[in-house]
């Protein structure tokens, strides 16, 4: 239930320039008497911004949680209960209230499984899924957490594999009780967010590692504009001349048996498109691009002089120009894996997911590296602009 006003004195308990947003206290009702055992309180509080910080724009949250102290009556059991609610209260009210537009962090503030004031919450806090932050500092990164863009936090926070698994198992163990209910508006809350993946810059060339394991498969970078804007406006030119000349290929695509809806332009290294072509002159255009400087970037990243350039195929998605067959038109890719690829590189010819709200995704793995589902809220999309 709500905190009375007052416990949490903004003069006593909060630093400068940090705002108290709620505040709330876990009881234990006894059944035979109306008697509540105070079990433990929680606040949310917003930090100031820190002077420190590489992104202006990044909010921090904090949600603090202390046990109260037991007169011998209950257990650690009920008191864990207690902190449950108190976490999934603030967490509720943090992600009902987050303007996705800013950047924001949950981070639990609830000391160590072995502090007397403190175990209860802490447990609380790993058995939803949330862990510390330690435990997603990779050995790239020891001296900067990637999460949020080199600002420095203790804590635990969630682990977004880890804890949808956690919280639907609470929405279904406890539905039809509040505690179900909020669990479950925790996880719309959390299906309902775009996220975009978050990578390490370095000039124009970004990477990052889905996972602890440290090999080139585990990798995710991307580089900025590899095919110039003039380069792109002529490729999109002549794909719009393929598609009013019919020429794109719509065989079953084997990932979803939905027209492929593109063209291909080399397969197994050698060229299979035909001289004086608009394919043949998109092939001439892209290709040294590829061959010459995306190339050597994959080479780089992946550690490997003898990966080589496979295929290179142009997909379009929507209804085709002059076209009045809506039913042919592909709006998406389903998720796969391009299991005969020892690299994948995804150029954008438009700017549409330069938000990183939309288009291509990559599904999370959990801190420790264990396969997450694919739940949508597990999607990272990447910010692709015109010729990333």
């Amino acid at each position: 239930e709500p905190a009375e006003d007052g416990f949490v004195d903004h003069d006593e308990n909060l630093e400068e320039g940090e705002i108290l947003v709620k505040a709330v206290k876990a009881f234990s009702a006894n059944q035979d008497n109306d008697d509540k055992k105070f079990l433990c309180a929680g606040a949310l509080i917003q930090r100031p911004p820190s002077p420190t910080s590489t992104d202006v724009n990044m909010t921090i949250y904090d949600a603090w949680m202390a046990d109260a102290i037991m007169d011998g009556n209950g257990g650690p059991n009920l008191q864990i209960q207690g902190a449950m609610g108190i976490l999934d209260e603030l967490y509720r009210h943090f992600l009902s209230t987050d303007n996705r537009n800013m950047p924001a962090a949950f981070v639990v503030q609830c000391g160590r499984a072995t502090s007397e004031y403190t175990c209860a919450s802490y447990n609380a806090a790993l058995s939803r899924g949330f862990r510390p932050v330690e435990d997603f500092i990779t050995q790239e990164d020891e001296k900067e957490l990637s999460v949020w863009h080199g600002e420095i936090v203790d804590g635990l926070v969630l682990d977004p594999a880890l804890g949808i698994e956690r919280y639907t198992n609470a929405a279904f163990y406890h539905r039809g009780t509040l505690q179900g209910d909020i669990a479950h508006v925790i996880l719309g809350h959390m299906s309902s967010f775009r996220n975009s993946f978050a990578f390490q810059c370095d000039g124009n060339f970004q990477s990052t590692h889905l996972f602890e394991e440290l090999d080139a498969r585990s990798t995710v970078a991307m580089a900025k504009e590899v095919l110039p804007s003039s380069v792109v406006s002529d490729v999109n030119h002549q794909l719009r001349q393929i598609e009013r000349a019919g020429l794109l290929e719509f065989e079953l695509d084997s990932v979803d048996n939905f027209p492929s809806q593109h063209i291909s332009l080399m397969s197994k290294g050698r060229s299979v498109v035909e001289e004086g072509t608009q394919a043949a002159s998109i092939l001439s255009l892209v290709e040294p691009y590829i061959e010459n400087e995306l190339l050597s970037k994959v080479q780089n990243v992946t550690h490997d002089i003898n990966i080589e350039v496979s295929d290179i195929f142009l997909r379009t998605y929507g209804p085709i120009e002059d076209s009045s067959d809506d039913k042919t038109a592909r709006y998406k890719l389903d998720a796969h894996h391009d299991c005969f690829n020892f690299a994948t590189a995804v150029i954008a010819l438009d700017d549409i997911a330069s938000n990183g709200t939309q288009g291509l995704y990559a599904l999370l793995k959990g801190a420790n590296g264990e396969n997450g589902c694919s739940h949508s809220a597990l999607r990272r999309y990447f910010p692709l602009a015109t010729g990333d």
